[in-house]
């Protein structure tokens, strides 16, 4: 095989050598053109048999033969009209020799040139593909060690890349693999520099040319890239614990905590698709979440960091629980602080059997109510019902304004208890931690902090 190279290497330079010693000798009788007898322009057209080539397969080949073709005539002969029109036979055949040695080396075979002679010039050409080229192409995109959450949102981009090999390069023979190589790499780099989820990596292009030619591309940020450093979760529930949501925080950190280091860009880009990405994560690995059908998620990139906030609602059970300590004496008992704790279940749309106890180590004494709840919405929760300890009825409500404030309201309707009666104001210091402003309906104004268990 090495052998039968190198032959057909030799036959191929003396072609070449003996394309250029007819050349030279026919420029060596030309005579100098008059302005009226000189061909101004040079242009190539192609025909193909056994197929068609790509968009850039195409502009390559017409660019370089047309070059070849500008070469001889217009430099070479000096674009002496009269001349070539006198000899275009000869003409004809030394272009058909170099053209055919140039292009045997890229897979494609001269079947037939001629010359349309005049001012402008054309030459025409059919080539021959040859049968070893390029049906199918699959690019693979390597992004920070492939992880499973970040390959997901690179199919598309993949799919895109080896559409516009499709388009540009399809039916390319591979015969010259370095060329091929080289059209490949300037394909995928120009796709690539259309892509701005990409904009903030350097990347290397890997080709394997063959009948399916196949491309690998590695991504690794840019040393001045702007990178997401850290994450932060905010949950909130209306009807679960904070003890119990602690199973979706981990879950959510386990997936977010994939995209440090990533460049900014990048994740912003393709946020809407990891946003769908991470629910669908927390339903497979969650059970908690999988059971809350009106659970919703948001993600979003505030400088170099990714902000989740996750809202999730049982549609079964309803539970509440918080330890308080008061951070000042007030009234003219030494309440201290408290330990409530609610639960019920969902009897219908959102309306809930409820019941809730308050413990005030400082009285020595639990406040129970059993009643009803009903959730409106995502931020507002209501419930009313009897405190058999008070003896009167009982009104409790939660609304939240944002993430980390919410104002509740707790109200006996018998004056004699206004002393427990509140109406607070929360703000979410960390995780299960607050501060609260609190109000009582006697007059006494205390702040507290709490643990939303």
């Amino acid at each position: 095989m090495e052998r039968q190279g190198s032959d057909k290497r030799t036959v191929r330079t003396i072609r070449w050598a003996a394309a250029l010693l007819c050349l030279i000798a026919i420029l060596s009788s030309a005579v100098p053109a008059s302005a009226a007898d000189t061909v101004e322009s040079v242009a190539v057209l192609l025909r193909f048999e056994g197929g068609f080539v790509g968009n850039e397969t195409m502009s390559r080949l017409d660019e370089a033969l047309t070059a070849t073709a500008q070469v001889a005539i217009m430099e070479q002969l000096g674009g002496d009209l009269d001349y070539i029109l006198r000899n275009s036979g000869e003409v004809s055949g030394i272009l058909s020799d170099v053209v055919d040695s140039a292009l045997e080396s890229r897979g494609f075979d001269l079947v037939e040139l001629s010359l349309d002679p005049g001012v402008r010039t054309t030459v025409n050409l059919t080539l021959r593909i040859a049968e070893q080229r390029v049906s199918a192409f699959t690019v693979d995109f390597h992004v920070m060690g492939n992880v499973p959450r970040i390959n997901d949102s690179l199919g598309e981009d993949e799919q895109r890349v080896v559409n516009r090999l499709y388009e540009t390069l399809a039916s390319t023979p591979y015969d010259d693999k370095s060329w091929l190589t080289s059209l490949v790499h300037d394909t995928v780099a120009d796709e690539l520099s259309r892509m701005p989820a990409y904009a903030d990596f350097d990347h290397s292009i890997v080709t394997e040319p063959g009948e399916t030619t196949r491309v690998v591309v590695s991504f690794e940020p840019r040393p001045d890239a702007l990178l997401v450093s850290d994450f932060s979760i905010s949950i909130r529930s209306l009807t679960l614990t904070n003890l119990q949501l602690r199973p979706a925080r981990d879950s959510l950190a386990y997936y977010l905590q994939s995209f440090v280091d990533l460049p900014v860009s990048f994740v912003s880009n393709k946020l809407s698709h990891y946003q769908q990405g991470a629910m669908s994560y927390l339903n497979n690995n969650c059970s908690l979440v999988a059971q809350c059908p009106d659970s919703t998620l948001s993600l979003r990139v505030n400088t170099c960091t990714i902000e989740a906030w996750i809202n999730l609602d049982s549609t079964r059970f309803l539970y509440d629980a918080q330890i308080r300590l008061d951070l000042w004496e007030h009234s003219e008992y030494d309440i201290h602080g408290r330990l409530s704790a609610g639960g019920g279940r969902f009897i219908g749309g959102r309306w809930a059997a409820y019941f809730h106890a308050d413990y005030h180590p400082g009285l020595e004494r639990v406040n129970p109510m059993i009643g009803v709840a009903r959730q409106l919405g995502p931020q507002t929760l209501l419930s009313a019902g009897y405190d058999l300890q008070a003896e009167s009825m009982r009104l409790r409500g939660e609304h939240h304004l944002r993430r980390d404030v919410y104002f509740s309201a707790d109200i006996f309707t018998e004056d004699d208890w206004d002393y427990l009666s509140e109406l607070a104001v929360h703000y979410r210091l960390h995780d299960i931690y607050e501060l609260q402003l609190v109000s009582t309906m006697d007059g006494e104004v205390f702040a507290a902090i709490a643990a939303d268990l």
